[in-house]
């Protein structure tokens, strides 16, 4: 069975199960996820529906989750069996740079004729790196990529020049290293879909939580108005590297229909990330209404806080007819450091959310 998309999501380490490695804090810190951070960006899922929408056939491959699952699976093998136009791996979090590296040099050794090409914010920012280091990935696209991946295929099927693929750099036939320039981003995040969790095989470990239930993350918006100093994700990074201004928010309605999509496959603990004050009091009182109406039959919604929230804020989000929670991250107990970080509260505005917290639940 061909396909003209894999999306593959590597282990953090490829060949974990032969050698010994120091997993680092990603184990602790996000143990759901395993110490092969099995949690793929969910920019995967817009990706591939985008992709699918267009007549085309994708497929979202789990590969850390499998070697897990499976210690008897032969990784290789698999991959050297499955064909496909275009191998697209994701290295979005730092953590998966062996993994996703070597990925591509199996998919490059199975499929010389096939375009191996890496995405995602941590891609992004070593693009010209990857490219210049190794000969069997093709290509990097940059930035947010539902419609330059859609090019990139309508690209090769037509055989164009890949100049044209927007957000891409890549060798030209002649080697020179080549960096088109970035798409203009999408500034209403309404278009893409998050939900849909049958293009991805396996997801049984991704998805638990406890207690056999499942849980799924969802985004509020694309972008950022903090410039905490070790986050990615931050208003100077989507700027630097996306070439995104401002952020694109995810309305109320659709927001609720996800949750009532998602509550049809069986998933009733839903993470929302972005705090959603970002998009202004308006928006996220918009936001509380919405799940309110509709009587949302869910177990948990959890939400980020990016600073310490007021009463009125937190009471709204507590009568939304589930377990509700927040999570927030000071990074020190130490304010001068939590300051230099960019987080600009104190201890006492911190211990006053949880104590409003506390009451209101």
């Amino acid at each position: 069975m061909g396909y003209d998309v894999l999306f593959i999501h590597p282990p953090s380490v490829y060949d974990f199960r032969k050698r010994a490695f120091f997993p680092g804090p990603v184990d602790v810190t996000v143990p759901i996820y395993t110490h092969q951070f099995i949690m793929f960006p969910v920019g995967l899922v817009s990706i591939a529906e985008y992709l699918e929408r267009h007549g085309y056939k994708v497929k979202i491959f789990n590969l850390g989750e499998q070697m897990l699952a499976d210690p008897t699976f032969d990784a290789e093998k698999y991959i050297s069996k499955t064909e496909s136009t275009v191998y697209a791996i994701d290295l979005h979090w730092c953590v998966h740079s062996q993994g996703a590296i070597e990925v591509a040099r199996i998919c490059k050794k199975h499929h010389p004729n096939s375009f191996v090409v890496l995405g995602g914010l941590t891609a992004t920012r070593f693009h010209d790196e990857v490219i210049r280091g190794y000969w069997f990935i093709d290509g990097v696209l940059r930035g947010e990529a539902e419609e330059p991946t859609l090019r990139l295929l309508e690209n090769l099927e037509k055989h164009k020049r890949l100049k044209e693929t927007p957000n891409l750099t890549y060798r030209d036939r002649s080697g020179r290293v080549r960096v088109n320039p970035l798409q203009a981003v999408c500034n209403d995040l309404d278009r893409w879909e998050f939900t849909r969790l049958d293009l991805v095989t396996p997801n049984n470990l991704l998805l638990s939580f406890s207690n056999e239930e499942k849980t799924w993350n969802l985004p509020i918006c694309r972008g950022c108005v903090y410039n905490c100093v070790s986050c990615g994700g931050s208003k100077y990074s989507y700027k630097k590297l996306f070439g995104r201004e401002k952020p694109a928010f995810r309305s109320p309605f659709r927001i609720v229909e996800d949750l009532q999509v998602l509550k049809e496959q069986g998933i009733r603990h839903i993470f929302l990330f972005q705090d959603p004050r970002i998009g202004g009091k308006r928006y996220w009182r918009m936001l509380t209404r919405s799940i309110r109406r509709e009587n949302m039959d869910v177990l948990s919604l959890l939400f980020e806080l990016f600073s310490p929230a007021d009463k009125e804020f937190l009471k709204s989000f507590s009568r939304l007819g589930a377990e509700t929670g927040f999570t927030i991250s000071p990074e020190s107990g130490v304010e001068s450091v939590r300051k230099a970080h960019g987080r600009n509260y104190s201890n006492e505005q911190l211990l006053r959310t949880v104590r409003t917290v506390w009451s209101a639940s």
